[in-house]
Formats: structure tokens, sequence, C-alpha cells
């Protein structure tokens, strides 16, 4: 409240104070938020520690791969596809059927709109040899063959969720002892 008080005046938005504390409250190392009190700390908050375990983790291709496919796997396990494949490396791990089927892309084949070259024109590639062909014949029910695309910028908002979670799970295992309380609750 103290410092609303004195960062906001006529003309400044009040969602703007907000939101730059909101940012500064992710970004630096050593505000501590206590309640509704801030203050600087001479020991790091959990920003510093995540950004160090994250750059480990993000080498880490095979992991951060496994645990997508593993949220992936939890999701679709849910819904209303009696048949669901996630990744396939081709039409001979999809099988032909009246059923209704979804086709989860694997992350190297995305949807970018605006790219008209290689990556676009790989992932079109994909989906007609699987759309077209089946175990060695071609597919009789291709309409019922239904594809899930991931963005170009969806595959990269889903590595680093997949990366943090997996940094988190680092600092849960090894620094727990090290945090306090309410850095250990968030």
């Amino acid at each position: 409240p103290q410092m609303w008080l004195s960062t906001l005046e006529p003309g400044v938005v009040p969602a703007l104070a907000s939101d730059a504390l909101d940012k500064l409250e992710s970004r630096l190392f050593y505000l501590v938020r206590e309640g509704s009190q801030y203050y600087i700390s001479v020991t790091p908050n959990l920003n510093k520690m995540l950004v160090e375990h994250i750059d480990s983790v993000k080498r880490e291709t095979e992991r951060v791969d496994e645990i997508i496919y593993s949220e992936i796997n939890n999701m679709v396990g849910k819904g209303s596809f009696k048949e669901c494949y996630i990744w396939p490396g081709g039409p001979r791990e999809v099988n032909e059927s009246r059923d209704l089927k979804l086709i989860i892309t694997p992350l190297g084949h995305f949807w970018h709109p605006n790219d008209g070259n290689t990556d676009r024109l790989q992932t079109e590639g994909y989906i007609d040899d699987i759309r077209t062909n089946a175990k060695g014949t071609f597919r009789q029910f291709s309409n019922t063959v239904v594809f899930l695309v991931p963005t170009h910028t969806g595959v990269q908002n889903v590595r680093n969720a997949a990366v943090k979670r997996l940094a988190l799970e680092e600092i849960r295992k090894t620094a727990m002892n090290k945090l306090s309380d309410t850095q250990a609750e968030e």
C-alpha cells in the first residue's frame, strides 16, 4: 500500500504500477515478499535459483521431451477420441479403422503460417503421408484422422514450461532445506 501511495499520481494508470511490481517480482534476484510487504534481502530468492537450474535443465532435451510427452498423454487420455496417437513416427503406427483418431504431431512438425519453406512443407508432408497411407497400403478411412498441430510459438511455450517445471523439481530435491517457508510454498 505504501508503494502504491508513493507511485500513483494523476495521469498514471493504477494497472501500470501493478504490472511493474509483477515484473520486478519475477525478475529481481533479491526482492522478497512476505505477505503484502516487500524488501530487498541479502539472500537470493527463488528466481535466482530457478535461473541457475533452468540453464542446466535446458540442455537435457530428452528429459524435457519426456515430461511434455507424459503431460500430453495424461491430457488426451481423458478425451472423446477412441484412438489417440502422440508423436507417431509415420503411417505404420496409425491403425486403419472406422474409429475417429487423434494424431498429435511431434514438436518438430509445427505450424507456422508465415513459413512457406522447409518447416511448413515438412509438416504438410508428414500430415499427408499419415492421411493417405496406412501400414503398407492406402488409407481407406482418411476422414477419420484428425490432426493436432502445435504452432511454433506453442512449441516454444511448452518447452519453456517443461524446463521450468523440471528446474523447480530440481530445486525441490537439492535445495529444499535452503528455502524459507515462503519460498518453499511458492
